[in-house]
């Protein structure tokens, strides 16, 4: 599977359009800070991708099978049910941690993704579409419902559902063509 191709998955399980409808009003500070450790952690996520699949003894391509489907899976549950509810923004000095960085950008479907970029070779790919996703996240965030209505949003996290379950698809029989 192209590295580009790869890079698209990471974007998608971001999603930015989830991040907004999930994060509304979040101020520039926390949502920075959390993007920032979000960074952080999808970096070294793909680090020790391979590290961590030789310790485990499992192959890069059970792991990134293994991703495909629940990434698949996890894509058709986003597909088929509206995106859930704001979440509660915490004060205080960890208010960029929770729900900023965790669990709305940093998932389990981004853990995922970026585990199979690692194993399969194309860590750049995971790193750049982290990158964007998180980029385009920010940008969406700051702009919120004022620029583009609630529904405009809805529909383009539908559409980045369907762009999961895609390449998810590509990701698991890429995967087992190379067993």
């Amino acid at each position: 599977m192209s590295g580009w191709v790869t890079a698209l998955l990471v974007v998608a399980t971001v999603s930015p359009a989830i991040v907004v409808l999930r994060l509304p009003g979040i101020g520039w500070a926390k949502l920075v800070a959390g993007m920032a450790a979000a960074g952080v952690v999808g970096t070294l996520l793909v680090a020790v991708a391979d590290p961590l699949a030789e310790l485990a003894e499992v192959e890069p391509e059970s792991v990134r099978i293994a991703a495909g489907l629940v990434l698949g899976v996890t894509g058709l549950a986003r597909l088929a049910i509206p995106v859930g509810r704001r979440e509660e923004v915490f004060s205080g000095a960890a208010a960029w941690l929770v729900p900023v960085a965790y669990p709305v950008v940093v998932g389990p479907e981004l853990v995922l993704a970026l585990l199979a970029a690692g194993v399969g070779g194309q860590a750049w790919a995971g790193l750049i579409g982290l990158a964007v996703g998180l980029g385009l996240a920010a940008i969406a965030t700051l702009a919120g419902d004022t620029a583009v209505p609630a529904p405009i949003w809805r529909a383009t996290a539908r559409l980045t559902a369907a762009v999961q379950v895609l390449v998810a698809i590509a990701l698991t029989v890429d995967a087992i063509r190379a067993v």
